[in-house]
């Protein structure tokens, strides 16, 4: 009885101990695992494995090390031990599926994804269209040239940036060495620490070999990526905690700060300011700056995003920066998304959630006004089932770099170079008897583009990425439709149109035709046409604008604002409201486009051009091409409005009245006005001038601070506390004046400002937008024969017939709801065509209006629009003198 008493006792202690030392192991190694140690990690796991081979949270974690640690082989193999336990953690299933995607084991991938809807449904499906889409486009010919770049090492490169001609990355190499290494210690940094380097190409294009971009006396680790501004004076950079041999990349364990500096000799910089809007919780890095340099874009995981990390932008305003803008689920998933790179209208960046081959994938998201409403995957080559990210390129010498830690690499990650692979397609419409049918649709709503027209010969082509997988229509009338499949890697495609029942009648417009110009894009569809309208004196020899399968060409003109000469390159983008179909057009040299669009349909169109601002209208197309529909539409310079010192009105007395208001201390007068825009200064007006005002001409975003009658003088010296945060001016509508604060380029300035106004006293304060008006800063004068009410006369409206702000003409408004986060839960595309959005702001909510109606009438039938959309709990409100009240 003692024997078997002892017995008992020595197994308990037995299990005592193995239990004491299994959970001393797992200490250790979730101490080292959440340090980012994961070699060190995973000797302490298999300690633990040893002793309890379906230890749950230790099979999970010892597969993330392996993962983390890019040995997706060995990660693998722990996943499958972590999913068969009887109770796996939460996230065992989905690692293991993108692990299996990576090796491309796609059933078992598809499997693991599966299981893991039973505690994520909207990752998962995500996760299985991702495997589909590798499925199906794994073996599609690369979109780019790839290779290794020689001055890889066995160490980590990544993250290259452009600086003039050269390239500047980040690396952790140890064989270069420091004449002066006194200031070069690596201090308590453990392993090999990373740090910036600088490089120009050879003879063949590679890279040589590099020189440390800091001097001895600025040396510094942990630095990179970095961004350097278009023009080479400032620089933005990340300051990292990245491991040698350890994913650099959110799952990674990576923590992030981003700093701005002015740049010195060669590419150095030293003296550095803290991004204003960094954070102790959350990382921000990944910085890439707009090519006008005033907008830097990055990735953060900060609180408010919609997953993990998410692109956001921020613009430059003086020596600040405003509130980082989520660009929007586009662009962002619920996964990670992280280095932008801004190239024009597109932007590239990498998920790990978009659909794509596996591991993290690049991707072009394309811009729409000030919105990014498509992406798309770059293809083969440029990308792997591994991790591929950091993508720049160099258009001026067209080649470009990213970092990947692909297959066939010299170390952990390296940099390959890039140059984008492009045919040209030319596409040939006939009729049965070989004729060229001329004026035929190519409508590429397949490939995620426009629809454009073919040529006197019957023509179209175009430049395209290989791999392009879709099925552009072509269409006639008079014509049976036909298609050909851009998965034909051919550079011709002929189609044969036989003759049969149209779609739609031919309407013919003899002041416009089409010379057949196309685009020589590398990524999308070029835009055929530079149209011409022999209205406004161009070249054009007349012929017609046919209706084409399902589409009218509509003629349209954008001009400036503030000269009335024709604008070249302007983006014009049209987006169906049924479905959000979007096409797309670019002026001509005089302003003049034409674009397809659906008879008797919906459409919200912008226009975008380069130091522009943006402009953006609702407009509902007829059974014709009917050129009023479209029109001319102004757009303004983002310089900002006229601001002189003296009278306006005509130069020099006459009827001859100057487009722009005068300046200097001269009292100009004479008989028919001010001009197009309203006079500046201390001088007294000419006929339907302004004394002491100053005038211009403005359009972005502002806030409504007030309403005042319009019997009396606008008196702004009662909001001169407002001055410091933008210019206070006024706008009449109606018998009232509108006072305002602006013109900012962005809604979240505008947002950030009537926040601020609200703080000061201004509940009521909310945003408008405000689209090419004129504006006044002080008291209108009746000085003149004109006054601000005469438009005959010139003085406000002189010259200028819209002086109306977008979105904040009328009394009335409608209020669709109030939001804690607006960018997530509001969609802005359901209610453009009802009216213009405005937003509100109390407390942490924002309030969304539709405003611009001038009768009660108007609103409420705006409102039972926004009810039969979904907008149940919208109602009407009426301005107040500045204030919204509800009509009951």
């Amino acid at each position: 009885m003692r024997f078997f008493l002892q017995l008992t006792l020595l197994v308990i202690a037995l299990t005592w101990s193995t239990g004491t030392l299994a959970q001393s192991s797992l200490k250790k190694a979730d101490k080292q695992y959440e340090q980012h140690n994961y070699e060190a990690a995973i000797k302490f796991y298999e300690k633990l494995l040893k002793k309890k081979p379906e230890h749950p949270e230790a099979l999970n974690r010892i597969a993330d090390s392996y993962r983390r640690l890019n040995d997706l082989t060995k990660a693998a193999e722990y996943y499958k031990r972590a999913v068969n336990v009887s109770k796996p953690v939460k996230e065992a299933h989905k690692n293991y599926s993108r692990v299996l995607q990576s090796l491309g084991q796609y059933r078992d991938a598809k499997s693991q994804a599966t299981l893991h809807a039973l505690t994520d449904k909207d990752i998962a499906a995500q996760m299985l269209r991702s495997i589909v889409f590798a499925e199906k486009n794994r073996n599609n010919p690369p979109s780019a040239e790839i290779n290794n770049e020689f001055i890889n090492t066995a160490g980590d490169e990544f993250g290259a940036t452009l600086f003039g001609s050269r390239v500047v990355y980040t690396s952790t190499r140890q064989d270069l060495i420091r004449k002066d290494n006194k200031n070069a210690k690596k201090k308590d940094i453990e392993g090999n620490p990373n740090q910036l380097f600088i490089t120009e190409r050879d003879g063949s294009g590679f890279l040589r070999t590099p020189a440390f971009l800091h001097s001895d006396l600025t040396n510094q680790y942990m630095q990179g990526p970095v961004a350097y501004s278009p023009d080479g004076k400032w620089v933005a950079y990340t300051v990292n905690n990245f491991r040698e041999g350890t994913r650099h990349l959110p799952d990674g364990g990576m923590q992030l700060g981003l700093y701005i500096a002015a740049v010195e000799n060669e590419g150095d910089f030293s003296a550095a300011a803290a991004f204003p809007y960094n954070g102790k919780t959350f990382s921000t890095g990944y910085p890439s700056w707009s090519e006008d340099g005033n907008t830097l874009y990055f990735a953060s995981d900060r609180p408010d995003g919609f997953g993990g990390f998410d692109i956001y932008s921020s613009s430059r305003t003086g020596v600040s920066w405003t509130p980082p803008q989520n660009l929007g689920s586009t662009v962002n998933s619920k996964g990670n998304e992280i280095s932008p790179y801004a190239e024009g209208n597109s932007l590239y960046f990498s998920s790990d959630l978009h659909e794509g081959y596996g591991g993290y994938d690049i991707f072009r998201a394309e811009k729409s006004g000030r919105r990014y409403t498509n992406i798309y995957h770059t293809g083969a080559g440029i990308n792997t089932p591994f991790d591929d990210f950091g993508y720049v390129y160099d258009t001026k010498a067209d080649l470009g770099y990213l970092t990947s830690n692909r297959q066939g690499g010299k170390g952990g990650y390296d940099l390959y170079r890039v140059k984008r692979l492009t045919r040209k397609v030319v596409v040939t419409v006939t009729d049965e008897t070989g004729r060229p049918v001329e004026g035929a649709t190519i409508d590429f709503s397949d490939c995620g583009e426009g629809v454009f027209l073919t040529d006197a010969n019957g023509l179209y082509s175009f430049q395209v990425q290989p791999g392009l997988s879709c099925r552009p229509a072509v269409r006639k009338t008079g014509f049976r439709s036909s298609s050909f499949n851009l998965n034909d890697y051919s550079d011709s495609q002929k189609v044969t149109l036989r003759r049969g029942k149209g779609s739609d009648p031919v309407t013919d417009n003899n002041n416009s035709s089409n010379s057949g110009n196309n685009n020589s894009g590398t990524t999308r569809p070029g835009n055929n046409g530079n149209n011409r309208n022999n209205n406004n004196g161009n070249t054009g020899t007349g012929g017609s604008t046919r209706p084409v399968g399902e589409f009218l060409g509509f003629n349209g003109r954008v001009i400036n604002e503030r000269t009335g000469v024709g604008l070249p390159n302007v983006t014009i983008r049209a987006r169906r409201q049924s479905d959000g179909m979007i096409m797309e057009a670019t002026s001509d040299e005089s302003g003049n486009y034409i674009i397809g669009l659906n008879p008797n349909t919906n459409y919200s169109v912008e226009y975008s051009k380069p130091n522009y601002f943006n402009a953006s209208r609702s407009v509902r197309t007829g059974n014709t091409n009917d050129s009023s529909i479209l029109g001319t539409t102004k757009i303004n310079s983002t310089s900002g409005g006229y601001v002189g010192t003296g009278g306006g009105g005509t130069t020099g007395g006459g009827s001859d009245a100057v487009t722009y208001p005068g300046g200097g201390n001269n009292n100009n007068s004479g008989s028919t006005g001010g001009g197009y825009y309203p006079d500046s200064g201390s001088g007294s007006g000419g006929s339907g001038g302004y004394t002491g005002n100053t005038g211009g001409v403005s359009s972005g975003y502002a806030v409504q601070v007030a309403a005042l009658s319009a019997s009396g003088n606008a008196d702004l010296s009662k909001f001169n506390n407002l001055a410091d945060l933008g210019t206070v001016y006024y706008a009449p509508v109606g018998n009232v004046y509108k006072i305002r604060v602006g013109v900012y380029a962005t809604a979240e300035q505008a947002r950030a400002v009537a926040k601020s106004i609200q703080t000061r006293g201004y509940n009521g304060a909310f945003m408008v937008t405000e689209g090419n008006v004129n504006i006044g800063t002080a008291n209108p004068t009746s000085s003149g024969s004109g006054g601000y009410t005469n438009a005959n006369t010139g003085g406000y409206t002189g010259g200028n017939t819209n002086t109306t702000p977008t979105g904040a003409g009328g009394r009335y408004v409608v209020r669709l709801g109030a939001y804690s986060n607006p960018q997530k839960s509001f969609d802005r595309d359901r209610v453009l065509d009802i009216g213009t959005i405005a937003e509100q702001y109390k407390g942490q909510f924002t309030i969304i209006l539709l405003t611009g109606y001038s009768s009660l009438d108007q609103a409420l039938r705006a409102l039972s629009k926004a009810k039969q959309r979904g907008f149940t709990d919208a109602c009407v409100a009426e301005d107040v003198n500045g204030v919204l009240v509800k009509v009951k």
